[in-house]
């Protein structure tokens, strides 16, 4: 059984606590099973579908996925769509186990212990 460690970091900030861990019972995952994941990770499912990001999501997720303050509501699967298209955006890098990963259909082999930190960048405030 595998588990997966979920970080996010922003790059600079250091390393911080788990956002969640999940055990899963299979020996490989695409890139965009993983993203899936995540962004479930981040969500309380109700019983109608409908999905609400959850206290301190990021920025990233948030802009990608048309939420706003007023209307803080999306589906999951157009919250997922989100997340993928900016990891094609370079919204945020993804590193696997210490690797950077882009292709969203790419397999990845699970080890006994894993981590999937999605890294944002910051922009440089010049002077």
């Amino acid at each position: 059984m595998a588990e997966i460690r979920f970080f996010d970091e922003s790059f600079g900030g250091g390393r911080k606590t788990p956002l969640c861990r999940l055990r899963l019972d299979i020996e490989e995952i695409s890139v965009s099973e993983l993203i899936r994941l995540r962004v479930e990770a981040q969500y309380d499912v109700e019983e109608s579908r409908d999905w609400r990001p959850l206290e301190g999501s990021p920025e990233w997720l948030r802009a990608y996925a048309g939420a706003d303050a007023s209307n803080d509501r999306t589906t999951l699967d157009k919250a997922v769509e989100a997340a993928r298209r900016g990891l094609l955006a370079n919204a945020y890098f993804l590193l696997i186990n210490g690797e950077q990963v882009r292709d969203l259909g790419r397999k990845v082999r699970l080890q006994d212990v894993n981590e999937a930190v999605f890294l944002r960048l910051i922009a440089l405030k010049g002077g």
